[in-house]
């Protein structure tokens, strides 16, 4: 259970991870939304994703969830973007559940062409031999190439285990309703190496390929988390 409470309190960030549709030429802008999960039926609560502008051409991106008593997780991405062009420089993770905490941190040297990472302490560094994307960052980046046609069907992913190869499933076009309302989504599939793990998004291209619900089967055991309210800063 703690290794699923682990996924499922991380899980509205990579919600993200997967977007497929149509073109826009929207600019990137600072927002912030509110989710509400369900695990199982057993445990609920809320969770928050804001992207904001810190520079010229520097934005952080931001989660935070939240189970009482159980645990909560936040992670933040610091990235460049210029002209659709996403760069991440690093990223953080944190969570606790019960009475375990982890931490693990991530940073782009790229001038080294290396991804070093510190999990509880301990540091690795891994070889940067192509563009890849922390569990943040790899969001903007796919919404920015949907607005550009480019999207691929695969891109490279990092943490602190490394960097590895992340595919996408396209299962079409539908309409979802939602606590924030309803929607005309595309819903998309990331694939596992497990067969009987299942993840789904339910992108809406109408709020700039945002996620408004995400759903993870994890052996039976059951994440749902739709999307509450979003708030556009402009």
């Amino acid at each position: 259970m703690k290794s699923f409470l682990k996924q499922a309190l991380k899980l509205p960030a990579a919600a993200a991870l997967m977007a497929c549709g149509m073109i826009s030429a929207q600019a990137l802008e600072a927002y912030s939304a509110t989710y509400f999960f369900d695990i199982g039926g057993k445990y609920r609560g809320n969770a928050t994703r804001e992207l904001v502008k810190t520079d010229t051409d520097k934005w952080l991106y931001q989660f935070k969830s939240s189970i009482p008593v159980v645990g909560s997780a936040k992670q933040k991405s610091v990235f460049t973007e210029k002209d659709g062009q996403i760069k991440p420089l690093s990223s953080q993770t944190k969570y606790k559940i019960l009475f375990y905490k982890k931490q693990s941190d991530l940073v782009f040297d790229y001038a080294n062409k290396q991804l070093r990472t510190t999990e509880d302490g301990t540091k690795k560094t891994y070889p940067l031999n192509q563009p890849a994307y922390d569990d943040m960052s790899i969001e903007i980046k796919l919404r920015e190439d949907l607005k550009a046609g480019k999207l691929k069907s695969s891109y490279w992913l990092a943490d602190e285990d490394g960097i590895e190869q992340m595919k996408l499933i396209n299962h079409g076009k539908t309409t979802i309703k939602v606590p924030a309302g309803t929607y005309e989504v595309l819903k998309l599939e990331k694939k596992h190496s497990n067969p009987k793990r299942k993840t789904f998004f339910w992108i809406a291209p109408s709020l700039d390929y945002m996620p408004v619900r995400v759903m993870q089967d994890d052996k039976g055991k059951i994440y749902d988390s739709q999307l509450i309210s979003i708030d556009t800063k402009g």
